[in-house]
Order: C-alpha cells, then sequence, then structure tokens
C-alpha cells in the first residue's frame, strides 16, 4: 500500500519464485586442523533433523586437512579429500570453508567452486581463523568471491594471545 510522501511506487511490489523440496540440503564443511569449533558445526549440522526427529534435514560431507586419515575410516560424514567429481559438486546447496589451506583444495576444484557460486547458486561460508583464512585467498580463484581485500586483513596480537581467566569470590 502507498505510503503518505512515498514518491516511488515501483519497489511497492515484488514476485519471486520459491522452490520448496523434500530432500536433505546438502554440504560441504572444509576445516584446516581441528577445533572445538569444527567439531561444534560438524556434530550441529549432522544432528540437524526434522521437526518430529524423522529424517536427517543435512547431508554432510566434512573434510578435515590436516586431520588423521584414518578419521575418515571412523566417520560417516568425513572424507580424506573434497568430493571433486561434478555429479557430487553439482548437488551441493552449500560450501564452508572454515580456516582452511585453499592450495589443499587444487587450483580444479577452487574454479569449479566459483563457478558453483556464481553460476548455479551454491552458498559460501568463508570463516576467517588464525592459520588460513582470509589472507591465504589472496591470488587465488576464490579471491573474487570475498567482500573485502584479502590483503588488507590484519590480525590484532590481541586476538592471538591466550586468555588467562581468574575466579571470582562468587566463583
Amino acid at each position: 500500500e502507498r505510503v503518505e510522501g512515498e514518491m516511488d511506487l515501483a519497489d511497492n511490489v515484488a514476485e519471486t519464485s520459491v522452490d520448496i523440496r523434500d530432500d536433505s540440503f546438502r554440504i560441504l564443511l572444509v576445516q584446516g586442523a581441528a577445533s572445538y569449533e569444527f567439531r561444534f558445526l560438524k556434530h550441529l549440522l549432522e544432528r540437524a533433523t526434522n521437526r518430529d526427529g524423522s529424517r536427517q534435514l543435512v547431508d554432510l560431507v566434512s573434510v578435515l586437512q590436516t586431520g588423521d586419515p584414518r578419521y575418515a575410516d571412523q566417520d560417516r560424514a568425513a572424507r580424506r579429500l573434497p568430493p571433486v567429481d561434478e555429479q557430487t559438486l553439482e548437488q551441493l546447496d552449500l560450501i564452508i570453508l572454515s580456516d582452511c589451506d585453499p592450495q589443499g583444495l587444487g587450483r580444479v576444484l577452487q574454479d569449479r567452486i566459483v563457478e558453483l557460486v556464481t553460476g548455479k547458486g551454491t552458498s559460501l561460508i568463508i570463516i576467517a581463523g588464525p592459520n588460513h583464512l582470509p589472507g591465504k585467498l589472496a591470488g587465488t580463484p576464490l579471491e573474487s568471491l570475498l567482500p573485502v581485500d584479502p590483503n588488507s586483513v590484519r590480525v590484532s596480537e590481541a586476538a592471538l594471545q591466550a586468555l588467562s581467566w581468574k575466579l571470582t569470590s562468587l566463583g
């Protein structure tokens, strides 16, 4: 409806289409090294179910770049290497790169991620961390997907310092 003083009426209406599907959300999670954040996110995604708990909402593939290779044998969602086959990549809805080494992804997969995000509409989340991201994305195909210049990102020394805890009188 028109609001008093409104100059442009053309933006009062918008049409969009929504695809509703009844299959799981397909996610690729690539992490550089094991961390509590990785474990929390991985388990959170694995536990996501529909309202009555009868069906998984997330079909997760996780890759831990510097993890023990036998880890992938013990975890149903874990893989030793990120998938590179067309069929698997085309089905992804979301790619999460969490402080991973872009060189460990390889140039072909980096190019393919850019194609999926810009052409197919696959979502991408890049989680910065102290080891690799976003700085090591400079000069890679993935750099074009960043909202910031990775060369200008600086980490303060305070962010890298360990926290020391003191108990209060209440404990």
